[in-house]
């Protein structure tokens, strides 16, 4: 098992910690976690609901097919298909770095 405390100070005290942003997600992804928070707010919900449309839509008060806009929207911010493992995996990642102050 991966410890997650070491491996965060790791990146943190590495100096290459944007690098490893951009390479996960891209240039696009500063933007979106700037300007876009609804949507930052949906994708953290959609995940802390293991990517269940009906629990999250609940949870945000929202309509399903509102959510799958907002899913749509976040996958053509990220250039990525949200269902796919290899995004799901770096989104996860992105979401214990930002949820933990990394950026």
């Amino acid at each position: 098992m991966i410890d997650l405390d070491y491996s965060l100070s790791f990146v943190e005290d590495s100096g290459n910690f944007p690098n490893l942003l951009i390479g996960l997600f891209g240039h696009s992804w500063g933007a979106y976690c700037d300007y876009r928070t609804d949507l930052f707010n949906t994708l953290v919900k959609f995940f802390n609901n293991n990517l269940s449309y009906k629990k999250t839509s609940d949870i945000l008060y929202i309509h399903v097919n509102t959510l799958r806009a907002r899913i749509k929207t976040i996958e053509k911010i990220l250039d990525l298909d949200i269902m796919s493992v290899d995004a799901i995996v770096n989104i996860r990642i992105m979401l214990i770095l930002k949820l933990h102050n990394f950026f």
